[in-house]
């Protein structure tokens, strides 16, 4: 029972020591993550679809004042561009699923830098924060599509309702 248990335990600080997937990327499936100021790491990205194009944004609590700076790694071209107190990366994938223009296999590094005043300097300030690999469709995340196709639905009917109105029969007054 002794080297089982030795086993169990060695195998459990094995699986903590090598990590979960924590440090990749999956299409449309956010990673919640805890960062600290200054902090920097690596996300490498997996399982992408051929001829996709694909977007990485962050979210955070907006009443923690830090600004994210993210960059596609492997590559020479700047597939980022801030938003707000954010960046987001662009990118699309060739005929086999690689990112156009990386060789190798491509990462994402984002970098945390608090940006508030604090009386005292030396406090390490975290964040808690979603980073996301999204799928576009037609330069939109799909979530967004479903709002637009409910609003041109709800439009439609705003339109085609009135219209039925003067077929309702009208009350007698008596």
């Amino acid at each position: 029972p002794g080297m089982w248990l030795c086993l169990v335990c060695l195998f459990l600080c094995a699986s903590l020591a090598l990590g979960d997937d924590d440090g990749v990327l999956l299409p449309d499936a956010p990673l919640e993550q805890v960062m600290y100021s200054g902090e920097s790491r690596l996300y490498s990205i997996g399982e992408l679809s051929p001829n996709t194009h694909y977007e990485v944004r962050i979210s955070y609590p907006a009443t923690q004042p830090m600004e994210f700076y993210m960059k596609l790694v492997h590559t020479k071209q700047n597939f980022g561009r801030q938003l707000l107190n954010t960046e987001k990366v662009m990118f699309e994938t060739d005929s086999e699923g690689q990112i156009s223009g990386v060789t190798g296999p491509a990462f994402v590094e984002v970098k945390a830098q608090f940006v508030g005043a604090t009386p005292n300097q030396e406090t390490r300030h975290s964040v808690t924060f979603n980073i996301v690999l999204e799928t576009l469709f037609y330069g939109a995340p799909f979530p967004s599509l479903k709002l637009v196709g409910l609003i041109v639905l709800c439009l439609c009917l705003s339109f085609f309702i009135p219209q039925l109105f003067p077929l309702l029969p009208k009350p007698h007054k008596d």
